[in-house]
């Protein structure tokens, strides 16, 4: 009989939040499209990025575009210290882009002859994905992105992938930062109605039920589109009511809302306290994790 019940208060909260996603999402149905790129189709790729790659990290900064140009900055750190830098730029070239690119290491030598770079000819820029022959752009996320480079020694090539996220201290300066605030409240707000049947659920139904329904409608919510600082809060969040399930499910007689219910728990000794406040930690602790990754973007 409960296991029947946790199915269908599962598949409510799987539908709540279908329909809370569509509603929400949907305005993102249609994408504004342009023939011709200008300068400003790239500017999605302007702010402060980092990220691991090659055995070391790395930094890459692009301004917006100013001048019909945009210029980028690169640097790699191996083992604690700088091992190259680029300097490079998407400017127009014919009736098209071309991005350019010149190394130099720790000393700013070049590596390329003086009047020389590497040129990637462009093949084709979209509000995601900005393609050059030899070099790809991805936006994976509003703060999220992947550079694939294509390296040639000899007859062979290789990929380099490059996978990086916005830093924060530049995330409101960002032209996605109004997109990335609505989706991280957007998820909020969809938690905030699963929270409030988890809490009245133990009117009727055990505690552990509850949880487990509001364990699955977070499973369900779609952090895609958030910044990679908050949806990993969130699923640690999620795996810590997970966890809590095993002692909640000892408590299946007692019935209320579930601040009431945790209130009889506090009744049952010292251990029982005890155990209760174990399980409650995790939960409080990435929840304040959250809340903190939401105030760097304003939705909380």
């Amino acid at each position: 009989m409960q296991l029947t019940t946790i199915r269908l208060t599962s598949i409510v909260i799987a539908g709540l939040v279908a329909c809370l996603q569509i509603e929400s999402f949907a305005q993102d149905s249609s994408v504004a499209t342009t023939n011709k790129p200008t300068i400003e189709s790239f500017e999605w790729i302007a702010g402060n990025w980092q990220g691991e790659a090659m055995g070391g990290s790395f930094e890459e900064s692009w301004n917006l575009a100013s001048g019909g140009a945009m210029m980028g900055m690169f640097k790699f750190v191996d083992d604690g210290e700088v091992n190259f830098y680029e300097i490079l730029t998407i400017v127009p070239s014919d009736d098209s882009f071309v991005l350019r690119l010149k190394h130099f290491d720790a000393g700013l030598k070049g590596w390329e002859e003086k009047d020389k770079s590497i040129e990637f000819p462009l093949v084709s820029v979209s509000p995601t994905e900005a393609k050059f022959e030899g070099l790809v752009f991805s936006k994976i996320a509003p703060d999220r992105m992947n550079i694939v480079v294509q390296t040639k020694t000899g007859e062979q090539t290789q990929e380099l992938n490059f996978e990086c996220h916005r830093r924060a201290v530049n995330a409101s300066k960002s032209p996605a930062h109004d997109q990335t605030t609505l989706r991280i409240k957007q998820v909020l707000a969809m938690d905030a109605v699963l929270a409030k049947q988890r809490d009245k659920l133990p009117k009727t139904q055990p505690i552990a039920v509850a949880i487990e329904s509001y364990v699955i409608g977070l499973q369900a919510l779609d952090f895609s589109d958030c910044p990679r600082d908050f949806s990993d809060h969130f699923l640690r969040h999620c795996s810590a009511w997970k966890g809590s399930l095993q002692f909640f499910g000892k408590h299946g007689e007692l019935r209320g809302e579930m601040s009431d219910v945790i209130k009889q728990i506090r009744k049952l000794g010292p251990g029982t306290v005890a155990e209760l406040d174990a399980q409650m930690a995790p939960i409080m602790e990435t929840w304040k994790e959250i809340e903190k990754a939401a105030a760097e973007f304003q939705a909380k």
